[in-house]
Formats: C-alpha cells, sequence, structure tokens
C-alpha cells in the first residue's frame, strides 16, 4: 500500500471530515506559495544567467 494512501487512511480514520478538509486546504496554500516562491527564485537564477552570458558576449565585444 502508498504511504500517502495509509497515511489517508489512517488521518480519515481519526478525523472529521471538516478538520480534513481544513487540513487539506492549508497544506494546499502552503504548496502553492511554496511553489510561486521556487518560480521567483527560478526566474531570479535565469535573468542572473542570462545577465551573465550578456555581460561576457558584449564586454569580449568591447574590448576587441
Amino acid at each position: 500500500m502508498d504511504i500517502h494512501a495509509a497515511l489517508g487512511n489512517r488521518l480519515s480514520r481519526h478525523t472529521p471530515p471538516a478538520a480534513l478538509a481544513a487540513a487539506n486546504d492549508t497544506a494546499d496554500a502552503r504548496l502553492l506559495a511554496a511553489w510561486r516562491e521556487y518560480r521567483r527564485l527560478s526566474l531570479l537564477c535565469e535573468d542572473e544567467n542570462l545577465d551573465k552570458r550578456l555581460w561576457e558576449k558584449y564586454s569580449d565585444q568591447a574590448d576587441a
């Protein structure tokens, strides 16, 4: 059995449905916030790499 399924079964037996729904909403919100932060940071890294490549390209041309 999948560990997530086992955990879900265990939680559903001992937790009222409203509490499970609230926990799922909270977890979804945290996951979404983490994903947005990851995308923001990855875009910053991509921009930084692009800036570095452009700097190398144009600084080489300026030296020539």
